[in-house]
């Protein structure tokens, strides 16, 4: 074996020899790393721990509110964003032996005021719904049923906050109402007793007045069926007198001018005499109506005024 080769084979040998301690080296190194993130042992922290059961308590608050029939949308999003939060920061402890959890700590804090809100608005709103019923019948329930509709909308889209102001707000309105309605009757009460006490110190003139109305009424009354009867009579006088005149026209074109015929003549006198009879049972029947009325006037006036 010459020179050259011996070099040749002393150089391959050194290098297959670096190469086997490098790679030894390098996967003493990997498994050393992989066994410090197994070793990492998670009940030295707490939080982990306090954050876990957190997770499990936010679980069955979820249970709970669909329960009541509460909508969760909000909050089953945001369970599923903190425990991925809570995920991410277990594998960086694993990493970096570094352990944040603030986030998921804020995250929770958030979720769980989130939920007793939602309970909190169920809670106002069924106390609303129960001082209604008690005083329905006392005041007018439209404007407290239109808040409470109001409250149920902001409780279904989940906007508790809302929901929880427009129940307060119902509930004090009922009060208004109630009081507003104590405050009518109240002052109705004072009215009767005032008008009842005004009744009985003025009774006297009020008697007088009445009086005088009384005797009014049955004066113009009078007057006024005296009047109707009177007008009556003269427009049959008035009518009767047109008719005397039209037959006495009628006899002076027969008699005197000659320039009516006979025959229409004593048509047109006929018909004139049926008129003049029937005007004069009218105006008999009107004579006797103004009598009576006459007489029931004094009778009644005799009868009121007459000295006991």
């Amino acid at each position: 074996m010459g020179k050259m080769e011996k070099v040749l084979l002393a150089c391959f040998a050194f290098f297959v020899l670096f190469s086997a301690v490098s790679a030894q080296v390098f996967f003493a190194d990997v498994n050393s790393q992989d066994r410090n993130q197994a070793d990492v042992n998670f009940s030295r922290f707490p939080e982990i721990a306090e954050i876990t059961e957190k997770i499990s308590k936010l679980e069955s608050s979820i249970f709970e509110m669909r329960s009541q029939d509460l909508t969760t949308v909000r909050v089953s999003d945001g369970l599923i964003v903190v425990s991925e939060q809570f995920k991410a920061e277990k594998e960086k402890l694993r990493t970096t032996r570094i352990a944040d959890f603030s986030a998921s700590k804020s995250k929770l804090t958030e979720l769980f005021g989130l939920v007793e809100l939602a309970f909190e608005a169920k809670d106002e709103i069924g106390v609303l719904e129960r001082k209604l019923e008690e005083v329905r019948s006392e005041i007018d329930p439209v404007p407290v049923e239109e808040v409470l509709s109001k409250a149920k909308g902001e409780l279904k889209d989940e906007r508790y906050e809302k929901a929880i102001e427009l129940a307060v707000e119902g509930q004090e309105l009922i009060v208004d109402l109630q009081s507003f309605d104590t405050k009518a009757r109240a002052a109705a009460e004072a009215a009767t007793s005032n008008l009842v006490t005004t009744l009985d110190n003025n009774k006297v003139n009020i008697l007088i007045g009445i009086l005088v109305l009384v005797v009014g009424y049955l004066l113009l009354s009078s007057w006024l069926r005296h009047y109707l009867i009177w007008n009556k009579i003269k427009s049959l006088e008035l009518e009767r007198e047109a008719i005397k005149s039209e037959i006495k026209k009628a006899q002076e074109d027969f008699f005197v001018k000659g320039s009516m015929p006979e025959r229409l003549y004593h048509i047109r006198i006929e018909v004139f005499s049926d008129m003049l009879r029937d005007i004069g049972r009218q105006l008999a029947v009107l004579m006797e109506e103004e009598r009576h009325a006459k007489m029931v006037d004094l009778s009644f006036i005799a009868k009121k005024f007459k000295p006991k």
